[in-house]
């Protein structure tokens, strides 16, 4: 089934929003952001009954979609947005907090603020597997955010990070990824940049 590109008004907003929220201290910082500006859309199968696209809370469409093509989308926006430039950096809350007992089972490269952990990709990271690795099992809901890496700095494993750090990976958000669908897919929050009309 071929999907189709929705793009969602205050609805749409209202549920970015409401699951950033629920998250960590890099959410709350992101709802700082002129949210309102910016455009709000998902991929959903084609011919998919309207009053369905905004049922954010309920699932069902996976079985619509086939085999990962729910998120493999989102894969896809993922490594297109970090592969243009070395300082670009997709990151997802992770549900494991510092010293806890789920901190092993994650995947991948992580950092540290406070007790939260953020999972992050790079421009390096484009194995789709690993990237649904970083996506999959995260957050209730799952929050993620293409940004920049701040001028001169570098991330690393299991670094340390001041929220100085983290508002800057807030005011340098292209895109905001959350959970929708009953996490069968994503509404992305997108910024229009001046002068762009995305």
């Amino acid at each position: 089934m071929t999907l189709e590109r929705i793009e969602f008004g205050p609805e749409g907003l209202a549920w970015v929003r409401k699951c950033l929220s629920c998250g960590n201290t890099l959410s709350n910082l992101l709802l700082d952001l002129p949210l309102e500006t910016g455009r709000v859309y998902t991929y959903l199968p084609n011919g998919l009954d309207p009053a369905s696209r905004t049922m954010f809370e309920t699932g069902g469409i996976r079985p619509m979609m086939g085999s990962d093509l729910d998120r493999d989308w989102t894969v896809h926006e993922i490594r297109n947005y970090n592969s243009a430039s070395e300082d670009r950096v997709c990151i997802f809350e992770d549900i494991a907090k510092v010293g806890g007992p789920c901190l092993d089972t994650s995947n991948g490269a992580s950092f540290s603020h406070g007790k939260e952990i953020y999972d992050f990709l790079t421009s390096r990271d484009q194995d789709p597997h690993r990237i649904r690795c970083a996506m999959y099992a995260r957050q209730y809901p799952s929050i993620g955010v293409l940004t920049k890496i701040p001028n001169g700095a570098t991330i690393r494993h299991r670094q340390e990070v001041s929220r100085h750090f983290l508002e800057a990976f807030a005011t340098k958000a292209s895109q905001i990824l959350v959970g929708a669908y009953d996490e069968e897919s994503y509404l992305v929050w997108s910024a229009v940049r001046p002068g762009k009309g995305t």
